[in-house]
């Protein structure tokens, strides 16, 4: 499931939002992880969704409970969210 960083700026969270029936999408990221391996519990049975092109797996579930306020420019710096996932990072030094 890789993707390049173009291929993640290029995503147009408005067009997303509307093709995945939400109220907003934010991108975070693109990312990079330092951990040796990772893995994650895979959600609606592992079903790939292709998201303007790009293969992805659902491993979490996010609820925001003020999306206008947690989009908005005028954010407080710090929002706890509650994010519904198993994921284990492993280093290995």
């Amino acid at each position: 499931m890789d993707f390049t960083d173009d291929q993640f700026r290029a995503l147009d969270p408005a067009a997303l939002a509307a093709e995945f029936h939400g109220d907003a999408v934010w991108k975070n990221g693109p990312r990079r992880a330092l951990m040796d391996t990772a893995s994650v519990e895979l959600f609606e049975a592992g079903k790939v969704t292709s998201v303007d092109g790009v293969a992805m797996h659902t491993v979490a579930d996010v609820r925001v409970p003020d999306v206008e306020g947690f989009l908005s420019s005028q954010r407080p710096p710090y929002t706890q969210l509650l994010v519904n996932r198993t994921t284990q990072w492993t280093f290995l030094k």
